[in-house]
């Protein structure tokens, strides 16, 4: 189905990265690590009130997204009595019928495909009336508004993509004479709302005989159609901005290899290479079958497992998604009675497919699955069950048997340490912090009235400083810069502020000066008077990060200072917040080539900061703030740290690797690092981790993901102090949409997950950005 690249997730296992060059280059401690079983295929006991009537029922398609403000929810499309049907659900377990309006469904419409919009929130579904092309859009998933659409035959797929929504259909033409009259027909909207046609090129879109598009994924440099084709096989059409299309020279089983005919079913994208399902039809018999492209346009098939693949009868894999670093892949298997069950596998970092052993999906009647969402973290499956009573809609759950996992003693490359899950969800767009011009919030922090956050906005000449505040993360107000305490002649950028026993104090830029700001309680703030031989000199100078210090003993900030040419290492102090000293220690902060701190944090023994020394990333540790000393912690870049209620400070940031890889680093005491294992932290994909936040059992880091197609923000929880990571699972409503997406920040209260950021690639047309999380599980969430 055309969701399966909406629902691909960017985190995979992988190289654990260069060899650690820290002081301590101890190894890391062996916490208790799961490996995780073949997943189980939970069928779901529905409300026959809702899913069960006097006529036939099927679900066709799901698509997990936002509902505007009622948050995540999975909603499936498909047929009643002959007539369209939508359902959704909030956990994929409860659900409801919505009561379709029948002025936006005419006698003849159908359902086809649904995905999830990443630029307008809500759903869009494709389909018919009656055998022309039909669309719908939804906010919430309930209520339904008909497309505007080109004319052409039935939609049978859409998909969202970095270039907008693309949908593809085969039908009749309306004109016998022309080849038979089939065609096939691509649509491309960025509204969900009006669909236009792309240019019909006869040579590939209206050749004889018959096919159909059964997948539509975006690489990051295009979008690729996986296609169909009668008596051929696969094939592959690729296009940089959906409006032409054209087909790639291989085709059949010299796209596919395969001991049989190759037959593809569904698609996934991970950056450049694809995971396509599909059947591999033998002599004896057809079998499931999974192949892997290598980036370069050529694919290999998945080790087979006669097992796991094979056996009597035929296995068809029909739809995947990915949670974590596995595939997870739905499909049916028909006995040679020609009774149909329902079947689920997992593959982990291009491995050959497991299969899960469910006696209990062995049901009477036939069980059709036929798509995968995901609601969370869990893969929800939909399809219907027949009967010779008729047929009735079913849901599936996939889970893991916990009880079945092999546990090692320590965690190995690419393996999986089991974890709370946080579930994102995007903060609908305000009035305050989002329009013309550059918005971006770049830090956000808590006090006893809630969350704070400092960014900048467009101002009358250029950029000024901006705060926000919110008392539940959700609900965001700017208060009136009532003293023009925030602007200024140029640009003023605030990014990063902090809560001390006097208040908070924000520091950032002005021009290219360093600045501070100043406010008792969030609301009304004052500029620190500028004192050119402190925040000022010769070149730029920037305050990156600032803290108070424990007992009341001032604030520390650190940044960097280009005054000599280069970059050097840059602390200033101050008792009040208001009257800041420059530290001068040109042995511990300077250096040849650059040198640049990106935050502090305060630890039992003094502070340690982290930053780049040239090309490597560095922490730098220090009693009091005035004398420091450096630790390399190996090739990449420290972005920010933090330590909990025990002291020990985690450090993120990049690392050079497969690419630029998202990097973490644990300390028991500032001094002895250790780099953290592989997990969700190395992957084809660059990455890198941007802030951290520390609890008593859960640590939450967020950043940004390249996959393939731009940025998009990403979030990693932890559970063992920053050890290991999981990453989020990616919903692309909430951590994409169709320009980059970044993470900046992230702070807890009160067990409420806030993270912060923007929208948008170009710096002129950026808003600003809010994610909130709760954590899965009361354990988790007490611990922030």
């Amino acid at each position: 189905m055309g969701l399966a690249s909406l629902l691909l997730l960017a985190g995979c296992s992988g190289d654990p990265g260069p060899p650690e060059t820290s002081a301590a280059d101890a190894p890391l401690r062996a916490p208790t690590t799961t490996v995780p079983p073949p997943p189980t295929l939970e069928r779901v006991v529905l409300d026959r009130s809702v899913l069960a009537g006097p006529g036939n029922q099927r679900m066709l398609a799901a698509a997990a997204g936002v509902a505007s403000t009622l948050g995540n929810r999975i909603v499936a499309v498909g047929r009643a009595d002959g007539r369209p049907a939508v359902w959704w659900s909030s956990d994929g377990r409860v659900w409801e019928a919505a009561e379709l309006d029948p002025e936006r469904f005419g006698e003849t419409a159908s359902f086809a495909d649904v995905t999830g919009d990443p630029i307008g929130g809500g759903w869009v579904a494709v389909g018919a009336e009656g055998d022309r092309a039909a669309a719908w859009s939804s906010l919430d998933g309930v209520n339904w508004e008909r497309a505007e659409v080109d004319e052409g035959p039935a939609m049978t797929t859409v998909s969202a993509t970095r270039i907008g929504l693309v949908a593809f259909g085969t039908g009749g033409t309306g004109d016998p004479g022309r080849d038979g009259g089939e065609e096939t027909v691509a649509w491309q909207s960025f509204s969900g709302r009006r669909w236009v046609r792309a240019v019909d090129d006869p040579d590939l879109f209206t050749r004889p005989g018959a096919e159909r598009v059964v997948a539509v994924v975006d690489t990051g440099t295009e979008v690729q159609a996986v296609v169909e084709r009668e008596d051929q096989g696969p094939e592959l059409w690729h296009s940089d901005d959906a409006l032409f299309w054209s087909p790639l020279p291989a085709t059949g089983a010299e796209l596919l290899p395969a001991e049989g005919r190759p037959g593809a079913a569904a698609a996934v994208s991970l950056g450049s290479t694809l995971a396509v399902v599909g059947t591999d039809a033998k002599g004896d018999g057809t079998d499931a079958a999974m192949w892997w492209s290598n980036g370069n346009q050529t694919f290999r098939q998945a080790a087979h497992d006669e097992g796991a693949l094979g056996g009597d009868g035929t296995q068809a894999m029909v739809a995947l998604t990915r949670i974590g670093d596995q595939l997870v892949v739905v499909g049916t298997e028909t006995d040679d009675r020609g009774d149909v069950d329902a079947v689920v596998w997992s593959s982990s970092g291009g491995s050959s497919p497991q299969r899960a052993e469910d006696d209990g999906l062995a049901v009477p009647g036939d069980q059709h699955v036929v798509d995968v969402a995901l609601s969370g973290a869990t893969p929800v499956a939909v399809g219907w069950e027949g009967s010779p009573e008729g047929e009735d809609a079913v849901v599936w759950v996939v889970g893991s048997r916990a009880e079945e996992a092999e546990v090692l003693d320590g965690p190995a490359a690419g393996e999986r340490s089991a974890g709370p899950v946080l579930g994102w969800q995007r903060v609908a767009a305000g009035a305050a912090w989002s329009g013309p011009g550059e918005q971006r919030m770049d830090a956000v922090t808590v006090t006893e009235g809630g969350f704070v956050a400092v960014g900048s906005v467009p101002g009358v000449d250029q950029l000024d400083g901006a705060v926000w505040r919110s008392i539940d993360g959700r609900e965001w107000n700017r208060p009136a810069d009532l003293g023009g305490a925030l602007g200024g002649p140029g640009d003023q950028r605030l990014v990063d502020v902090a809560v001390g026993p006097t208040g908070l104090v924000a520091v950032g830029t002005d021009g290219e000066s360093a600045a501070v700001w100043a406010s008792p309680d969030g609301e009304t703030w004052q500029r620190v008077v500028h004192d050119e031989g402190v925040l000022g000199g010769s070149g730029s100078q920037s305050m990156e990060a600032v803290v108070a210090q424990a007992d009341g003993g001032g604030w520390v900030a650190v940044g960097r200072d280009d005054g000599t040419g280069s970059d050097d290492a840059a602390v200033w102090r101050s008792v009040d917040g208001l009257t800041w000293m420059r530290v001068v220690d040109e042995e511990g902060l300077g250096g040849e080539g650059d040198q640049r701190l990106a935050d502090v944090a305060v630890i039992p023994t003094g502070l340690v900061a982290v930053g780049a020394d040239g090309e490597f990333a560095s922490t730098w540790t220090s009693p009091d703030g005035t004398a420091w000393s450096r630790i390399g912690l190996g090739p990449g870049w420290g972005s920010a740290l933090a330590a909990g209620a025990s002291g020990s400070p985690v450090a993120v940031g990049s690392a050079v690797g497969n690419g630029l890889e998202a990097a973490a680093w644990t300390s028991q005491d500032g001094v002895a690092w250790a780099r953290s294992g592989g997990d969700d932290l190395s992957e084809p994909l660059d990455q890198e981790l941007a802030a951290v936040v520390v609890g008593d059992d859960l640590t939450v880091a967020v950043g940004r993901t390249d996959r393939g197609g731009g940025d998009d923000a990403a979030a990693w929880t932890s559970q063992d102090g920053g050890a290991t990571w999981a990453r989020s699972p990616h919903l692309e409503p909430v951590f994409g949409g169709d320009q980059a997406q970044r993470m900046l920040d992230v702070a807890s209260w009160d067990g409420r997950v806030v993270a912060v950021g923007f929208t948008g690639s170009a710096p002129e047309d950026r808003d600003a950005a809010v994610w909130i999380s709760d954590p899965a599980g009361g354990g988790g969430r007490a611990a922030l």
